[in-house]
């Protein structure tokens, strides 16, 4: 029987061309659409969310009643205090994020003496030893431990950019920033952060390096156990039991205690899965994208899709006129209710896979433009993260096949005497939902 029905499904398809061409083309741009809207929602939502700690990663921040403004750098020696005076948090990394923006100068030996390359590069950045241990960026070489004075990690492309295929472990940058130059130890080689990280760096100096004021270039504001000066981002990582709540409650009860002139200050700490798109509406920690604008595209998305639905109700009630007298002759025939629903339900399948296909075919023509358009690389490898895979394919496959099974039920509601008379019009004009639609 199903064989008979996919016979009789491709040669009515066949059969209405210019039909089964505008159903075709518009579910397909329709469904296009919204997996090209699909693509950059999921990527917007999945931002930090690789880091295997997520769930237990906080940013700290600092609220100042006094002129009711919050501040995300804070001073570095904060973070010993909160390490040794606060249970609870079980790693905490500082990041100075462009601190150490300056000229890199890398020596190559040769034959005939030293080649020397120089280098200006922005994303450099000095951090704790504990960065690999809380953060999810993975080594490719080395062990990326910056617990020694100058020390540095740098991303694969860094490396093969200075070194090429030569080894970089062990190899020596010369780093000219505002506090000097310094000759830098590379410790380890990590894979390139990826695009969704709101933390990017090429190049991670040992922040350990400061604590030396020769090495700062006697910038005492510079001083990594200074608690005047705010350059840096503090990532705590909390333990399982922990509550964030009652820890920045701690850290701030902690804080008043210790410099009574920070009364008027609240520590806050804000969830890393929270950092690039708020929860709400109402979101008072800072954020790096819109969650209006992902919010207001999924939307969009969806009314594209459900627009796609309506035109093909639309079209083939219309085309069930058409078809009024071919479903009188199978019913006089013998055919019952099942039969005729599942006759169209089979239809429906070929028409929604053969809009799939066409809808991926446009997807792959259109993607390097819409990448290009929005700046950043998708493909549908994203919707991989979370439930957005899931919610394509029942959003899709689920919509058409409710509108298909809206169509059978049409069809085979039909008297077949009135069908054979001509009189199905008045069978379809009464139906409620069409007049909607």
């Amino acid at each position: 029987m199903l064989k008979n029905n996919i016979k009789i499904g491709w040669r009515n398809l066949w059969r209405n061309k210019s039909f089964t061409a505008i159903n075709l083309g518009g579910l397909a741009l329709g469904m296009a659409v919204f997996i090209l809207i699909m693509e950059y929602v999921s990527f917007e939502w999945s931002y930090n969310r690789f880091n295997k700690n997520f769930k237990q990663l906080y940013r700290a921040s600092v609220f100042h009643k006094n002129n009711k403004t919050g501040d995300y750098y804070l001073a570095p020696g904060m973070a010993p205090l909160i390490k040794n005076n606060i249970p609870g948090v079980a790693k905490i990394v500082r990041i100075a994020d462009g601190l150490g923006r300056g000229v890199v100068t890398v020596r190559h030996k040769g034959g005939k003496g030293d080649a020397v390359s120089s280098f200006r590069e922005k994303n450099v950045s000095f951090t704790d030893d504990g960065f690999f241990k809380v953060f999810s960026f993975p080594l490719i070489a080395g062990d990326a431990s910056l617990k020694l004075p100058q020390s540095v990690a740098i991303s694969n492309s860094i490396a093969h950019k200075y070194f090429g295929d030569t080894n970089a472990i062990g190899q020596i940058l010369i780093v000219s920033n505002q506090f000097g130059t310094t000759n830098y130890t590379v410790t380890g080689v990590f894979t390139d952060f990826p695009e969704q990280s709101d933390i990017k760096a090429d190049i991670l100096l040992s922040l350990k390096t400061l604590e030396s004021a020769a090495f700062r270039n006697h910038n005492d504001w510079a001083d990594p156990n200074g608690t005047g000066s705010g350059y840096a981002f503090l990532y705590l990582l909390l333990n399982n039991t922990s509550s964030s709540d009652l820890l920045a409650a701690q850290i701030t009860a902690y804080f008043h205690k210790m410099m009574p002139d920070s009364k008027d200050d609240q520590i806050s700490l804000q969830p890393i899965k929270n950092l690039h798109l708020a929860p709400n509406f109402s979101y008072n920690y800072q954020t790096y994208g819109s969650t209006v604008l992902v919010i207001s595209l999924l939307s969009i998305a969806i009314i594209i899709l459900i627009v796609a639905w309506v035109n093909y109700i639309n079209l083939s009630t219309a085309q069930a006129l058409n078809r009024a007298r071919e479903v009188g002759v199978r019913k006089i025939l013998g055919a019952g209710k099942r039969q005729v629903i599942g006759l169209q339900f089979v239809e429906t399948c070929l028409l929604m896979f053969m809009s799939i296909a066409g809808a991926l075919f446009l997807i792959r023509m259109i993607q390097p433009l819409y990448n290009n358009f929005i700046g950043h690389i998708l493909s549908l490898s994203v919707l991989n993260n979370g439930w957005f895979w899931l919610m394509t394919v029942v959003l899709i496959v689920g919509g058409t096949l409710i509108a298909g099974i809206y169509i059978a039920l049409i069809l085979s509601s039909f008297n077949p005497l009135k069908t054979l008379k001509g009189k199905a019009a008045v069978t379809i004009a009464g139906v409620s939902l069409k007049k909607g639609l």
